[in-house]
């Protein structure tokens, strides 16, 4: 039996921009993105705002059962009232409770994939993510994987750019590792002039115990990246959040798999709380 976390006292200015990205195939980047909402989100001193900023692909839309019709282009284009963040029939609401604490959450779609990337406007997608953490305490970004020039890279640049904090998910296979290597070093370089200073953390899929000191050594310290955590694989666990439609964590706090993804919202929630 766990106790319930108190969540962090309110701060002053916008709510806090956590982006998660995942390398190009690398599995679970759309369920770690759901469950740290879920895990940091129940230490925020505020509402939660959880959006799928893949546009391309729409993952986290799928993985999570939003109402189909609901995309990010019907959000941006919709009339809405002044004091809302987009038009309320394009926000997928949703109450998660489970024995360490209770979330409520809104969920924004993406653009369901795959295929080509919707016609969305980044200054109109920043302007709505400006809109969310006016009002939540914490904003949690789905970012797709492709990065310019490619289709969809110039708008997922730009949530990068706007983080106050980075969850790069990786997976513990050669080619996980190998797309890895290649592609968080595009990124960096890219990030170098539009967000140096915002944390980065690493969060690896699939990890086999024996494999921590390798990649920490080999992987991720030649890019000054921290690993947050490691997370086993529960086919069994990930199949029951799909079919409740809500993250691991709130599903399964049992699994092997929620233990570290719990730790990790207690870590990112003292980075961007304090």
């Amino acid at each position: 039996m766990f106790e319930r976390t108190r969540p962090h006292p309110a701060r002053p200015g916008p709510g806090r921009l956590l982006a998660i990205w995942g390398t190009g195939g690398s599995p679970g980047c759309s369920a770690t993105a759901a469950a740290l909402a879920a895990t940091v989100g129940r230490r925020a001193p505020g509402p939660v705002a959880l959006l799928d900023g893949d546009l391309c692909r729409g993952g986290l839309t799928h993985l999570l059962g939003i109402a189909p019709g609901l995309t990010l282009g019907a959000a941006l284009a919709l009339p809405r009232r002044d004091d809302e963040p987009c038009a309320a029939e394009c926000v997928d609401r949703r109450d998660w409770a489970w024995g360490r604490g209770a979330v409520r959450a809104s969920l924004i779609p993406g653009e369901p994939g795959p295929g080509a990337p919707g016609e969305i406007d980044v200054d109109d997608l920043l302007a709505l993510v400006d809109r969310l953490r006016a009002a939540h305490a914490l904003v949690v970004v789905d970012v797709g994987d492709e990065l310019p020039p490619r289709a969809g890279g110039e708008g997922h640049l730009a949530l990068l750019a706007r983080a106050d904090a980075l969850v790069v998910v990786a997976q513990d296979t050669a080619v996980g590792r190998h797309d890895f290597t290649l592609e968080y070093r595009l990124l960096r370089d890219r990030l170098a002039a539009l967000n140096p200073t915002a944390p980065r953390r690493a969060v690896v899929n699939h990890m086999h115990g024996g494999h921590i000191a390798a990649w920490k050594r080999e992987v991720l310290a030649p890019v000054q990246l921290e690993l947050l955590t490691q997370v086993p694989h529960d086919w069994d666990g990930a199949s029951r959040a799909r079919a409740r439609r809500a993250p691991l964590p709130v599903v399964d706090p049992g699994s092997p798999a929620s233990a570290p993804l719990e730790e990790a919202g207690g870590r990112l929630a003292a980075l961007l709380f304090g």
